[in-house]
C-alpha cells in the first residue's frame, strides 16, 4: 500500500476529473495561476479537442524558478 492506496486500484479512480486543460497558446502566467487556482500540479494543453502535451509544475519551476503557488 502506497499512501493507505491499494496499488491495484484502477488510476480511473484516482485521476483528476475533469481534466483541467489549456490551450497551447495560453501564456506561462495564466497556466500557472490555473495551477495555484485548480491546487494541480499538470495540465493537459489540448487543441482541437486533442491532447498534444502535459504542462507541469516542474517544467514552471525551469522556466521561472519558483513554485506556481509563488508565481
Amino acid at each position: 500500500l502506497a499512501g493507505g492506496v491499494d496499488l491495484d486500484t484502477p488510476v480511473g479512480d484516482l485521476a483528476t476529473s475533469p481534466l483541467i486543460t489549456v490551450d497551447p497558446a495560453t501564456p506561462i502566467r495564466m497556466a500557472a495561476r490555473v495551477m495555484a487556482d485548480m491546487h494541480v500540479k499538470r495540465l493537459a494543453v489540448v487543441e482541437d479537442g486533442e491532447v498534444v502535451g502535459i504542462f507541469t509544475s516542474s517544467d514552471l519551476a525551469d522556466v521561472i524558478g519558483e513554485s506556481p503557488l509563488d508565481f
